[in-house]
């Protein structure tokens, strides 16, 4: 096997063990899908360096990993009347133009089968 000449987001060149080298294993973890840190810390590679993940790429990080995101969630203290059905018409029209088949009364109705109204 021949040893590259350069780094990259596979490969990177240390002279020790040291804290900057377990960064980088814990950041080609997380760019592999990895849940690795280092004293609280994330990493991800991006591209020959290493990414200091914020909190809220770390959750976004975790959500992937569970086939979720943050849009699945319900929001606290929202109401029906903080909706758009204007905006809702808007997709049930979409649809209906790609999808001759699509049928929903209203856009209640539509919501309540797409599971997005609690």
């Amino acid at each position: 096997m021949i040893i590259p000449k350069k780094e990259s987001d596979e490969i990177e060149f240390k002279p020790a063990l040291n804290n900057a080298v377990i960064e980088t294993l814990v950041a080609f973890s997380n760019a592999k899908g990895g849940s690795v840190s280092i004293q609280g810390r994330y990493f991800k590679r991006v591209d020959a360096s290493n990414h200091l993940l914020s909190a809220n790429e770390v959750a976004n990080m975790h959500l992937q990993t569970i086939n979720s995101s943050w849009d699945y969630y319900p929001r606290p203290n929202k109401t029906i009347n903080d909706i758009s059905f204007e905006k809702v018409r808007k997709i049930m029209n979409t649809i209906k133009k790609r999808n001759e088949n699509f049928q929903f009364e209203t856009e209640i109705e539509f919501l309540e089968k797409n599971e997005l109204l609690l």
